[in-house]
């Protein structure tokens, strides 16, 4: 008899990683397989926070067969890491070893960089941008839906029933009116996204901006809704007393609307203002320091600098 021992291989690992730009989530999908059994599989992270450094792991539910495939999410933006901070991460995977005790390998490693604070600046500002041509859009657009409603209410009082003419016009209305809508959850998004920028500045107005946005969940409310719905229904029927009586109603709401809308364009405005003079100070403080340093480089006899690099700097 011949008898010859296999020796027990490590696990392997093999992953890909994309980015998702909506949920701004790290998304990975790999496959771990051994000789044997799979016995677990983490996800390790760390990054340093003032002079210690945090390491952590989150376990990921495999079966523990001998071959797994897998996926596993990540958002960064959870750790809440310092702005320009490095956080290194890989995945472990170990094997079912009981004789030898259980052996284990890595995946490659990665390393994500949180934005700087130069990054983070520019970053916010586009987002601020977006926001304001988000409201302004939405306040010319209130105001036309305004005019057509003001124009059908006056042809409809002329006439004694409504047309094919009077329905495309008020089909037209309730288009825009939905548009509105559009246009208006888009700057809710928008203006969420860039709390998140603004949360990694650590500014003082963030609370005042939270505030902002509180204002802009409460825009579209659901008897706005309750009345496209019924308008919509309406156009079938072509009933012309409650025609005129919903568009005056749709006038009343959009004009509570474009009232609101305009508070918020001017909140917002106030709201970057003062961040643009915080971020002003920032930068006095830190332009402050570098002078001092660069005063006692110049009166320190012993760095024997040159007098080139000093007027360089």
């Amino acid at each position: 008899y011949s008898i010859q021992v296999i020796k027990d291989a490590f696990p392997k690992i093999k992953l890909e990683k994309i980015f998702d730009t909506l949920s701004n989530n790290y998304l990975y999908n790999g496959v771990v397989e051994d000789d044997y059994a799979i016995n677990k599989l983490e996800f390790h992270y760390e990054y340093k926070n003032q002079d210690s450094t945090i390491k952590l792991a989150d376990k990921i539910i495999i079966e523990s067969g001998n071959f797994e495939t897998f996926f596993y999410s990540f958002n960064f933006n959870n750790i809440k890491a310092k702005p320009g901070e490095t956080i290194n991460y890989y995945f472990k995977v170990w094997d079912n070893d009981a004789i030898n005790g259980s052996k284990f390998s890595t995946s490659q490693k990665f390393i994500y960089k949180e934005s700087s604070i130069e990054d983070l600046i520019v970053m916010k500002n586009i987002e601020n941008e977006k926001i304001k041509s988000g409201l302004n859009q939405s306040i010319t657009l209130a105001e036309e839906i305004q005019e057509d409603i003001k124009k059908l209410n006056k042809e409809i009082l002329q006439k004694n029933k409504i047309g094919w003419q009077e329905k495309k016009k008020a089909r037209d209305i309730l288009n825009k009116q939905k548009e509105l809508e559009k246009i208006i959850t888009k700057t809710k998004k928008d203006n969420s996204n860039s709390l998140k920028t603004k949360e990694k500045l650590n500014s003082s107005i963030l609370e005042k901006q939270k505030e902002l946005e509180e204002l802009m969940n409460k825009v579209l409310d659901d008897e706005m809704k309750k009345m496209l719905e019924e308008m919509e229904q309406m156009l079938d029927e072509v009933d012309k007393e409650k025609l005129k009586d919903l568009l005056e109603k749709l006038s009343d709401e959009n004009k509570d609307l474009e009232k609101e809308l305009d508070r918020e364009l001017e909140l917002f405005k106030q709201l970057e203002f003062e961040q643009k003079v915080e971020e002003t100070i920032e930068k006095i403080k830190e332009i402050k320091q570098l002078q001092k340093n660069l005063k006692e480089e110049t009166l320190d006899k012993k760095l024997k600098i040159k007098n080139s690099e000093l007027a360089k700097k």
